[in-house]
């Protein structure tokens, strides 16, 4: 019995708006730099079902994007430089292919297998062209690429065991290798002779050298049922093992980076416990405690970073004694259905050790600020998230989600810059009978970053006020096949801006304003199902 799937998504659309008003050509540029973007996603999926007990699934995706951005905030008199025009492509390709097979049987090793295998070939090219007057008219071309290919394999079995206590085995085994690469150029050319200009910089150049990382895993889980069924412990465990092998005779990035040591090779593993217990005293309601360990490999970059930069006066340095990351995560929570409403609850703790930053080390014989990614001794995100619903009369449900997050680097006791401001969403959605046409009326309220949230270490935060929205969103159902939504984000048109993209924004600069959130906007969609 054969079946099959096709999705096709085309994306056509411009640079995102904000509540920027200022429209120069230069770097005091607060809207929008214009922008047009376009991408094709196509995914294709292929199901056999060979009897009852086995099937065969294939998929296939394909995506291919791109976007060309007029840079005008890079234009501009800076000192001696004019920059009289920039802009700037940005392609992206992905390749991804999967094959799975899942069984079924009765005893053995297992009742359930799932294999996955798994490929996939991604690229990034990123252009830009910037024509400069200097002592004379300059044309520069900019190149930078990003490859990545990656091969894996999974395994999941699924066995029962009755008894006294009956026990659910989840085990399996995972395997990945992934290939990276990345090549930075760039060119100056006089327009008016057409001769080459010299540049203070190596090129091409590469920020890391070839890499390649292989990541092995193996996992098993028993889920253990007891007092009749109100009671669940469910201790696990995960080995990981990571490898990561430069290319130590990689041409490029030794000649493009100077001084820095020769790439180096990095191998690690661990064993990473958990455990959780689960009680229903009724059947609707469920209280839980937990308790895991994790582990986090340094990225192949950090371990082989290089890039010198001598206009900008600094350069980043390789750190191959990096340690992983590992972490002991506790929560306990509670979840609950009575009747027409619901509630979950959790509060957790997350302690990390040998947490990665990249950190100043001062300034080098060569006059050159030196950045390096480095183990702090530790790091702490404790939070509390709470989310509910609850139906009302007139079709009426009511719903709503608040979390509250707090961080610590435990080195230095200053707080986490990237943790969060506290959060509350509130939404009164209307379905009608049969669930063919409805609207949701969703406000949303964020805490202002208190002076104690941020790390001033570094610089002095912009620290945005909070702030509340209200977005109205509607659907209809024309036929089985074809449905419409549309919507109004941003109802009462405020301004503000969004914590993730102000972080490290110092309070002091001239064009807070681009990296506000869009005003008050329509969303519109048509689906067809076929």
């Amino acid at each position: 019995h054969w079946q099959g799937s096709l999705l096709l998504t085309r994306r056509d659309g411009h640079e995102m708006a904000n509540q920027g008003g200022r429209k120069t050509a230069d770097a005091t540029r607060t809207a929008p730099n214009p922008q047009d973007r376009a991408t094709t996603n196509v995914l294709g999926k292929l199901v056999y079902a060979a009897g009852a007990s086995a099937s065969w699934k294939l998929g296939l995706e394909t995506l291919d994007g791109s976007t060309a951005t007029r840079v005008l905030s890079a234009q501009g008199v800076t000192g001696t430089l004019t920059t009289t025009g920039s802009r700037a492509v940005d392609d992206v390709r992905r390749r991804r292919l999967s094959l799975e097979r899942s069984s079924q049987q009765v005893g053995g090793l297992f009742e359930t297998l799932l294999v996955r295998l798994h490929a996939q070939d991604a690229s990034t090219e990123q252009r830009s062209v910037e024509r400069r007057i200097t002592s004379g008219p300059i044309l520069r071309e900019g190149l930078l690429t990003f490859d990545q290919e990656k091969l894996g394999a999974e395994a999941q079995a699924i066995r029962s065991f009755d008894g006294r206590v009956p026990v659910l085995l989840t085990y399996g085994l995972a395997a990945a290798r992934d290939r990276f690469d990345q090549l930075r150029n760039r060119r100056d050319t006089r327009l008016d002779t057409g001769a080459p200009v010299p540049s203070a910089l190596p090129f091409p150049t590469k920020y890391f050298p070839a890499s390649t990382v292989t990541e092995l895993g193996a996992y098993a889980q028993a889920e253990l049922t007891l007092a009749g069924g109100r009671l669940k412990l469910v201790p696990g465990l995960r080995y990981d093992r990571f490898g990561l092998e430069a290319d130590a005779t990689d041409a490029v990035f030794l000649s493009g980076n100077p001084g820095t040591a020769s790439p180096a090779d990095l191998t690690d593993d661990a064993l990473s416990p958990r455990i959780s217990l689960v009680w229903s005293p009724v059947p609707p309601v469920a209280v839980y405690l937990q308790y895991a360990r994790g582990f986090r490999a340094p990225p192949f970059s950090d371990v082989n970073n290089g890039f010198t930069n001598h206009s900008g006066g600094y350069l980043t340095l390789p750190n191959p004694d990096l340690a992983p990351e590992t972490s002991d995560s506790y929560e306990v929570g509670a979840r609950a259905r009575l009747g027409k409403a619901g509630l979950s609850l959790a509060v957790f703790d997350n302690r990390y050790d040998d947490f990665i930053e990249t950190v100043t080390l001062g300034i080098n014989a060569a006059g050159l600020i030196e950045f390096q990614p480095r183990n702090l001794t530790g790091a702490r995100i404790s939070g509390v998230e709470l989310s509910g619903d609850v139906a009302l009369p007139r079709h009426l449900r009511l719903r709503g989600a608040f979390s509250l997050l707090d961080g610590e680097n435990e080195t230095t006791g200053a707080p986490l810059s990237s943790v969060a401001p506290a959060k509350l969403v509130l939404g009164l959605q209307l379905t009608a009978p049969g669930g063919r046409y409805g609207a949701e009326l969703i406000g949303t309220a964020v805490a202002a970053k208190d002076a104690d949230e941020v790390d001033r270490s570094v610089v002095v935060q912009f620290r945005p006020d909070g702030y509340e929205l209200f977005d109205l969103l509607a659907f209809y159902d024309v036929t089985e096949r074809l449905s419409l939504q549309a919507g109004v984000l941003n109802l009462t048109d405020a301004t503000f801006w969004e914590w993730a993209n102000v972080r490290g924004l110092t309070a002091s600069s001239s064009v807070l304003d681009r990296f506000t959130s869009p005003g008050r906007s329509a969303v519109a969609a048509v689906r067809l199902r076929w």
